[in-house]
């Protein structure tokens, strides 16, 4: 279907397979903010509600203008979709099935 599809892949492959620069700080930096959290309390909240409350705390998410836009012409086209309202349901109709073989031996119908 796709000529030269396996060489896409291995390309690809080769390329994420290369070793990523990482900043030598960076796993003393994470183990000091981890050591800079609230200790866990005995008999404290326990784990559902820890949850519910990070998932009430408001957070910023800083987007770029553009994402809104596009956000707002996503929502705009999955709304205002021109002609993909469902149909009315057409009653049952009766007609008739004519075959002209005169040599068939013999005939099926499917569907």
């Amino acid at each position: 279907m796709f000529e030269g599809h396996d060489e896409i892949v291995e390309r690809i492959a080769r390329h994420l397979k290369q070793p990523v620069p990482m900043d030598p700080t960076l796993e003393r930096r994470v183990m000091e903010a981890i050591a800079a959290l609230p200790a866990p309390r005995a008999g404290g909240p326990g784990a559902l509600v820890a949850l519910g409350r990070w998932l009430a705390t408001p957070r910023r998410v800083p987007l770029p203008p553009l994402a809104g836009v596009a956000a707002a012409g996503i929502a705009a086209l999955l709304l205002l979709r021109p002609g993909v309202r469902p149909e009315p349901r057409a009653e049952p109709a009766a007609f008739q099935f004519l075959l002209l073989a005169p040599r068939a031996q013999s005939v099926s119908l499917v569907g």
